[in-house]
C-alpha cells in the first residue's frame, strides 16, 4: 500500500474513477442477451465473425439500454441479425423463453451508398435498445 501513499490526490481519485468505471462497465455488460446468431456475416465490410459480432452487437445493446435506464430489458432475449448483399441490416428480437415471440418489430438498418459495416451493426443494436426502453 506504500504505492498509493506515495501518490498525489489527484492521481488517487484518477485511479479510483478508473476502477469505478470498470466495475461499471462490468455489471453493465453481464445482462447481455442470452442467444443471438448472425446471417449473411459474408455481406459485412471488413468481413468479422458471427461470434464477435453478436459480442460486439450486444455489448452496444447493453450499453445503450444502461444509458436508457433500462438495463433489466436486456436479459433473456434471442435476437436474430440478417445481413444483406443489398446494405440492409435487420434484427427479429423475441423473449428467450418464447413467450413474446412476435411482441416485437423488426427493426431494421439500410445503407445506400456503401456496403454495410460494423458501425451499421452497432446503430442497429442502439435502434433495437430503444425499442425495447419505448416497451
Amino acid at each position: 500500500m506504500f504505492w498509493i501513499e506515495s501518490m498525489s490526490n489527484n492521481a488517487v481519485i484518477a485511479l479510483s474513477m478508473v476502477l469505478a468505471l470498470s466495475l461499471q462497465a462490468g455489471c453493465v455488460t453481464k445482462a447481455a442477451t442470452s442467444s443471438c446468431s448472425v446471417t449473411g456475416v459474408k455481406n459485412l465490410s471488413p468481413q468479422t465473425g458471427e461470434a464477435d459480432l453478436c459480442r460486439s452487437f450486444e455489448n452496444v445493446l447493453t450499453a445503450e439500454l444502461a444509458g436508457l435506464g433500462a438495463s433489466e430489458k436486456a436479459s433473456g432475449l434471442k435476437i436474430a441479425i440478417d445481413l444483406t448483399r443489398k446494405g440492409s441490416a435487420e434484427a427479429r428480437v423475441t423473449a428467450g423463453d418464447g413467450s413474446n415471440a412476435g411482441d416485437y418489430p423488426v427493426v431494421g438498418v439500410d445503407v445506400m451508398d456503401r456496403p454495410l459495416g460494423r458501425r451499421d451493426v452497432d446503430q442497429l443494436a442502439k435502434v433495437v435498445a430503444k425499442m425495447l426502453a419505448d416497451r
